[in-house]
């Protein structure tokens, strides 16, 4: 009968082991959702420091499926990146040591989303996981390891590539997925300031701050359109976030945005703007016709310069 630790221990393990195959999924799925992605990542990261404190973490992959210690954990496809990949060239355990750093997660997880399975004989999934993270040893897969076309295996592809319009939807997926809580919170508060039992108008200013921060552009243009003629906000509370957003706004961090921003994200700077008035609108117009901005026709159409 095993002890409560060695319990701990496996739970442990075969939590680190999921971990590191959803990470895998995430990064291969959804690579330009940084959000996603780098939750996905520091949950596997966590997860698999945990389990290596006092022991290595032994990943055994058979036939469509990876177990630790002898308890399957999750299945895959052979001709998937990362597991299944390392599996048809042979690979049957992947040893990750014992107090492995975090920053060698990182990169097996990248290594994992890099390592596809090709028909050229220079191509060598193993080889370049071993390159990028010499930390984690590979170990060839024994005889009775060996593939047979005759076992059931998993017979699924992986998700289709996301969508043009994913990019657009991310600021939405992240409030669903309760990433972006400051905007969550400065909903509840411009709800509750019908309610005189629970107003709470004081909280304004640091939610305020806090999408600020997060460069939540939207949040803040919708926050600064509901107080400013909201009876519950003193006429001071909405001047100061009036303050705060102007402030956030001055020529260089416009121009930062105009630079980087995607087309959903220019929506939302002008919908800021426009929030904090005709100035603003002004400079924002001219700062893109002095950095040549490729759309900057449509964007003083948007702004009513034209």
């Amino acid at each position: 009968m095993g002890t409560t630790e060695d319990t701990r221990r496996r739970a442990f393990a075969r939590d680190a082991a999921r971990r590191l195959v959803d990470a895998l999924r995430t990064l291969r799925q959804h690579p330009h959702h940084t959000v996603l992605c780098r939750t996905a990542v520091r949950r596997c990261v966590d997860a698999v420091r945990a389990a290596t404190t006092q022991a290595p973490l032994r990943l055994q992959l058979g036939c469509g499926q990876a177990v630790v210690d002898g308890e399957p954990v999750f299945e895959f496809a052979l001709h998937d990146a990362g597991f299944g990949a390392l599996r048809t060239a042979g690979i049957g355990e992947l040893v990750l040591p014992r107090g492995i750093d975090g920053t060698a997660v990182e990169h097996l997880i990248q290594a994992l989303a890099c390592a596809t399975w090709s028909d050229d004989p220079d191509h060598d999934p193993a080889a370049a996981v071993c390159a990028r993270v010499p930390e984690v040893h590979l170990r060839a897969a024994v005889p009775d390891q060996a593939l047979d076309d005759d076992r059931p295996r998993a017979d699924w592809w992986l998700l289709p590539p996301a969508l043009p319009e994913e990019r657009r939807l991310e600021a939405s997926i992240e409030r669903a997925l309760h990433a972006n809580l400051p905007a969550r919170c400065a909903r509840q508060v411009v709800a509750d300031l019908d309610d005189p039992d629970a107003a709470a108008p004081e909280l304004l200013e640091p939610v305020c701050a806090a999408l600020l921060q997060r460069a939540d552009l939207a949040s803040v243009a919708w926050l600064l359109e509901q107080v400013q003629n909201h009876t519950g906000v003193p006429a001071a509370t909405a001047a100061t976030l009036l303050a705060a957003a102007r402030a956030y706004c001055d020529d260089a961090r416009l121009g930062d945005l105009l630079a980087s921003a995607p087309t959903d994200r220019l929506l939302d700077l002008l919908a800021l703007a426009i929030q904090l008035g005709d100035d603003v609108v002004d400079r924002l117009g001219r700062l893109a016709e002095a950095r040549r901005h490729p759309l900057v026709g449509w964007l003083d159409e948007l702004l009513g310069r034209r």
